[in-house]
């Protein structure tokens, strides 16, 4: 797990520009472009993204450059278990770590079917708390998050401030698991249709949302932006937002 850091260190997560319909490669070169990344998290919606993923040594020597770099593991078309593909995508995550010094690698617990999997890896798993999805049984609520990691002592955490905000709950209410904390993923609530839905940009969030980040937000860990309102690569849009980010940290 990360120690809490006088450092703070913001990064940004490929998953941000999946409506852009760019490769995940394209959308790494953008994030070259953009000043003030100290963090990436490379995400990997679907098996196959990952297993098509091929970078380059300038995109290696880009990703080891900076302070700290996660995965995020498929969580749709999935489920790990004993089966070939889990097998195919625990090795393909194992050599990807290797190459590119990730710290954590993040999942989704409600894809998770055998935990064994993880008993022999290269890498620290994470999981995060998630917002609730009707038919499905995620971890939402900071009890679930309690019981999960004392029963699962080779996983840290990754705190969703924007699902736990989504859910009514105080993100500072997770900081109780700091001493497994590892990372923060931070996108804000936003209307949509009449409700409210995940992953969007500070710049278009209610101010009381804005507050309730803070305490998480300063607390010290690497800090992971996550909104996905962006429809083509645009340098000072992403910029301006993640500015707001910086200004609550």
């Amino acid at each position: 797990m990360c120690k809490p850091s006088v450092f703070m260190v913001l990064g940004i997560a490929t998953g941000c520009f999946w409506q852009v319909g760019e490769e995940e490669i394209e959308i790494l070169r953008f994030l070259k472009q953009l000043g003030g990344i100290d963090a990436i998290e490379l995400v990997f919606a679907f098996p196959q993204e990952l297993f098509d993923f091929r970078q380059t040594r300038e995109d290696t020597a880009f990703l080891r450059s900076k302070k700290y770099v996660s995965i995020h593991a498929p969580f749709h078309e999935v489920e790990y278990g004993k089966g070939a593909e889990t097998k195919k995508m625990i090795s393909t995550l194992d050599s990807l770590v290797l190459k590119i010094g990730a710290k954590h690698i993040v999942f989704h617990s409600d894809c998770i079917k055998d935990f064994s999997v993880f008993d022999n890896v290269n890498f620290v798993p994470l999981v995060e708390n998630l917002d609730s999805k009707e038919g499905v049984k995620r971890i939402i609520m900071v009890r679930q998050v309690e019981d999960f990691l004392q029963g699962h002592k080779n996983f840290g955490f990754c705190l969703d401030i924007g699902d736990a905000m989504l859910e009514g709950i105080n993100p500072k209410d997770f900081l109780q698991f700091r001493e497994r904390l590892a990372e923060i993923h931070i996108h804000f609530p936003q209307g949509f249709e009449g409700k409210m839905k995940p992953h969007g940009s500070p710049s278009k969030a209610d101010k009381k949302f804005l507050e309730l980040a803070k305490p998480a937000l300063s607390a010290g860990f690497p800090i992971i932006f996550e909104a996905t309102d962006f429809f083509s690569f645009d340098k000072g849009a992403v910029e301006k937002e993640l500015e707001i980010v910086k200004s609550l940290m």
